[in-house]
Order: structure tokens, then C-alpha cells, then sequence
């Protein structure tokens, strides 16, 4: 059994909404600006930036190279800022991936078609065209169990077929992630289109479980028992973290951002986004073995706040008080 630590980003689903302003009072929508959904940055996209083509986007059948439309490509561009979103191929199995905000340093794809193996790519900024062949697609499957034996009904299942393969929170959270994920049944059972078709059957990949009182976790499984449906992932119960955000004027602020990282900021695990008081709470889905977690919070027209927060088996709540953005 593989833990959380052993993934650089293991990701909830919460979207980003708009913070307030130091008084308390949501901002005006039309002095903002476009938003990303995705957006861990700390300020809005300028409207007057338009965005430039980073390149055409162009996913295959990989026997005949064959076009293949309607297939989901979720996108992530990064550099100061982090953007991400998704969109769907034409009849001819394109779209365009373009650029929003910063020119960006690094492009991550996830591509995802039903019937095929999901496909992923890393690659820096550059114009052009990028084919993106997949694989046809084998069923598998298996349990998915609590430490006392008892099946888990709701567990999301993603399996890691391919050794660079990413899941971000935008993919939990979108509506078209059953094509790269499995839910478990009241059986707490589970099955998937997503092994490569003539995959050996010694074959190891990593299964990642999330559920939303259980820690996410990654297990190996082989290509023989994921066939025959057969490997049992067993959830541990985890911790949650909770807290107010406030205001300098020491009132709660509403659509505040918080983003919970696994030290050293190198992996989000959360994002969740406070209440009409400034109140936040996760499930009870922390690996209490981590050494602890990092609150970072976002809201309009006030500075970022990081926050340290210590494992322990019951985390206390957080106060967070927020302070002006400078000019």
C-alpha cells in the first residue's frame, strides 16, 4: 500500500469562488474581470490580456490514427499563475489549446475518450500541432473496503495505467471525469475502461482511491488481478482541518479560498471555499502520518495568507486573519 506522500498531487474537488472585499461585501462582478476556475493565482486576469495560441490539439486512434471526437482534454498551464480548464475535440478529434493570462512555462494534458486508455502529456510552451494517440481499452476492476472489511459505496477509483499519469482537482470536479474514474457500488465495487488492450498480465500500475472520510491512497495492483476484478483496496479514516478566515477588520470573509498543501507547497490536496461567516472545513480525508499541512488563502483585494498547520488525531480550528494587498 502506497500513501498519499507518495504522490506529488492528490486532489479533492472544490471550484474556486470569488472572494469579498475588506468590508465583507461581494465585489462587483463586471469590475473583475474574467475568471478561471481553476485559477491558484492571487490576482484577476486583466481583461485587455488576450490570450494566444499555444498550439492545436489533435487526439487519435492509435491503430489507424483515425480521428476521435467528442474525447475530454482538461488542460493546466503554469508558471506564476496556474490555470486550468477543459474542453472537447471536433468531428475531426481537434481543438485549440490556447493560452490564458502569462505566457506559460509548462502545458499538462489529460486526455480522456470512452472505450480507450486515458492519455497524458507534459510539454513546455511552443505553437504548432501535438497528436495524441490512445489506446483501446480494456474493462477492469475490484473492491474497494474499509479496515473493517466492510464495503465503501461512493469511493472514486482512478486508475494510474501509465507512469506519468496526473490527476488534478479540476478533473475531480468536472462532470466528464467518469471517463478516466470508477464509483464504487453499495458492493462497494468498481469498474473501469482503462487498461491498455494487451497490457502484459504481470504488469504493475497504481490504483488512486478517494473517498470523503477516508485518506486518498494509491495501491499497486497487477494486470492479471485487475482483470479478474479481484484486488481489494482497503481506506483508512483520516483527519479533517477547519477554520475562519477574517478580514482586517476582524469580519468572517465569504468566498475566501483555501488551499491545503502538503509541505513544502508541492502538492494540493484541497481546495475549499469558506461560507458566508469565513468558515471552512474539510472531510475527514488528511493523512494524520503527514507531518502537517499548509493553509493557503486567497480572497479579492486582500494579500495571500499561508498557514502551518501541525498533524495531530483531532486538528484544531484555524484562525486566519487576512491583511490589505499592496499596491
Amino acid at each position: 500500500m502506497t500513501t498519499l506522500k507518495s504522490f506529488a498531487t492528490v486532489v479533492f474537488a472544490v471550484s474556486i469562488a470569488l472572494g469579498t472585499d475588506p468590508e465583507g461585501q461581494p465585489p462587483d462582478p463586471a469590475a473583475l474581470g474574467p475568471t478561471s476556475a481553476g485559477q491558484a493565482g492571487r490576482e484577476q486576469i486583466p481583461e485587455k490580456r488576450e490570450p494566444g495560441l499555444i498550439l492545436t490539439f489533435e487526439v487519435v486512434e492509435k491503430v489507424d490514427r483515425s480521428p476521435l471526437p467528442e474525447a475530454i482534454v482538461w488542460v493546466r498551464q503554469s508558471r506564476s499563475l496556474t490555470f486550468a480548464w477543459e474542453t472537447t475535440t471536433d468531428e475531426q478529434g481537434r481543438c485549440a489549446i490556447v493560452s490564458r493570462g502569462e505566457a506559460p512555462a509548462q502545458i499538462d494534458v489529460v486526455v480522456a475518450c470512452a472505450g480507450h486508455a486515458p492519455g497524458y502529456l507534459g510539454t513546455g510552451l511552443h505553437t504548432g500541432k501535438i497528436q495524441m494517440p490512445l489506446e483501446r481499452a480494456e474493462a477492469i476492476g475490484g473492491a474497494v473496503h474499509d479496515e473493517q472489511g466492510r464495503p465503501i459505496e461512493g469511493a472514486r477509483v482512478f486508475p494510474m495505467v501509465h507512469p506519468w499519469a496526473q490527476v488534478w482537482a479540476e478533473i475531480y470536479a468536472s462532470p466528464n471525469s467518469d471517463v478516466v474514474a470508477a464509483t464504487t457500488d453499495a458492493w462497494g465495487r468498481w469498474r473501469c475502461d482503462a487498461l491498455p488492450a494487451g497490457t502484459r498480465p504481470e504488469t504493475q500500475f497504481r490504483v488512486l482511491v478517494s473517498e470523503m472520510d477516508h485518506i486518498t491512497e494509491g495501491f499497486l495492483t497487477t494486470a492479471r488481478e485487475a482483470r479478474a476484478r479481484s484486488s481489494v483496496q482497503v481506506l483508512r479514516p483520516g483527519i479533517s482541518v477547519s477554520g475562519t478566515v477574517l478580514s482586517p477588520f476582524g469580519r468572517g470573509v465569504g468566498g475566501a479560498t483555501v488551499i491545503v498543501l502538503r509541505p513544502p507547497r508541492d502538492g494540493t490536496l484541497l481546495r475549499l471555499t469558506t461560507d458566508k461567516n469565513g468558515q471552512f472545513r474539510s472531510s475527514r480525508c488528511l493523512d494524520p502520518t503527514l507531518p502537517g499541512v499548509v493553509l493557503l488563502v486567497q480572497a479579492t483585494a486582500l494579500a495571500w495568507a499561508a498557514q502551518h498547520v501541525a498533524a495531530a488525531p483531532e486538528i484544531p480550528p484555524q484562525i486566519i486573519r487576512l491583511v490589505p494587498k499592496q499596491a
